[in-house]
């Protein structure tokens, strides 16, 4: 019955996975986010001296 209640190894790998990489990817997304922002504001500048 215990061996019924333990996860799969297969979650336990898939975890690892997520953790290696959606960390990373998360981090990433904040920064483009970032560096979308400074463009729009760029560009709306760039359209107003136009």
């Amino acid at each position: 019955m215990a061996k019924e209640m333990q996860f799969p190894e297969g979650f336990y790998w898939g975890e690892k996975a997520w953790h290696a990489f959606a960390r990373p990817c998360l981090m990433f997304l904040e920064v483009m986010n970032k560096n979308v922002d400074k463009v729009y504001r760029t560009c709306k500048v760039l359209q107003q001296r136009v």
